[in-house]
């Protein structure tokens, strides 16, 4: 679902191979043994299907993952639902695979069982496509940034204003500090309070591409998008808590652009030690 086509496909193809597999070792059963109980070929295709199991579990694995760096490296907003979610789909995705197997073998138990394992894999593709709301597939994403690139080289664009770069190029001092100055101009204009930016939307709304804005990020900030914009919004609550200390958090999290209270909770225990209360106190007690 959040997969580029070629690697649909690919997931398919190998899905469709590994049941038509199961299917021909059943039909040699049946025309060995001239029944429906085909004996020790059962176990054979017990054994393919827990292969398939395995081996697409951890597909899945390695897409949510992928996913979740992605989304760590292009947005700012609180992943961390997102992430608990899909972990404990995933989790529990894998304890009805180990049982599937010993299930299959008895018919009363299938009936319980079955239906659950039914629900938990719907719960599992909820939270993947949860996961990734956030993100376009690849696909668009390139034909997106190829659409900005041809609307950038078609349009008139002046002196002072960002041009757009071939992507075999270097970054130059002098595209740095264009990127610096519009990124400058961007927290001026108090753009970071949009807690649903990301990288392609900043790179859009600066008229430059995504993968000059990384490489800025990593030769100037020496940091990546999520960590430049966290800080950006940390220090605009340091401000705020001082200069309106009787805001509280909620208030706080929309002014700066964070998501949700908890996310705010998080980057100031993680930067101070203390939560935003604790330091707001403990701002009072210094000023007294």
């Amino acid at each position: 679902m959040e997969s580029t086509k070629n690697i649909v496909y690919r997931y398919c193809l190998r899905g469709a191979a590994a049941y038509t597999l199961i299917a021909i070792v059943f039909v040699c059963g049946v025309i060995q043994n001239d029944s429906l109980r085909i004996g020790s070929l059962l176990y054979v295709m017990l054994a393919l299907f827990v292969a398939s199991m395995a081996y697409f579990i951890y597909s899945v694995r390695y897409e949510i993952q992928k996913r979740k760096k992605k989304l760590l490296e292009e947005s700012a907003t609180d992943l961390l639902p997102y992430v608990r979610y899909a972990q404990t789909s995933l989790t529990m995705l894998y304890i009805s695979a180990a049982f599937m197997p010993i299930v299959i073998l008895f018919n009363t138990l299938l009936l319980y069982v079955g239906p659950l394992m039914l629900l938990i894999i719907v719960f599992f593709v909820h939270s993947f496509v949860s996961l990734g709301y956030y993100i376009s597939p690849n696909d668009n994403i390139i034909n997106e940034q190829d659409e900005l690139a041809e609307q950038i080289d078609n349009a008139d664009i002046k002196d002072e204003e960002l041009k757009p770069l071939a992507p075999q190029e270097l970054l130059s001092q002098e595209r740095l500090k264009q990127i610096e100055t519009a990124l400058r101009k961007w927290c001026e204009d108090g753009m970071y309070k949009d807690c649903n930016v990301t990288i392609y939307s900043l790179a859009a709304n600066l008229g430059c591409k995504k993968y000059e804005l990384t490489e800025y990020f990593n030769l100037s900030e020496h940091t990546n998008f999520r960590t430049w914009l966290s800080d950006i919004r940390f220090n605009e609550a340091i401000r705020i808590i001082k200069n309106n200390p009787e805001y509280n958090n909620d208030t706080i999290s929309i002014e700066c652009g964070f998501s949700s209270h908890t996310q705010i909770y998080r980057i100031f225990k993680q930067k101070t030690g203390l939560s935003p209360s604790q330091w707001r106190d403990h701002i009072r007690q210094q000023q007294l």
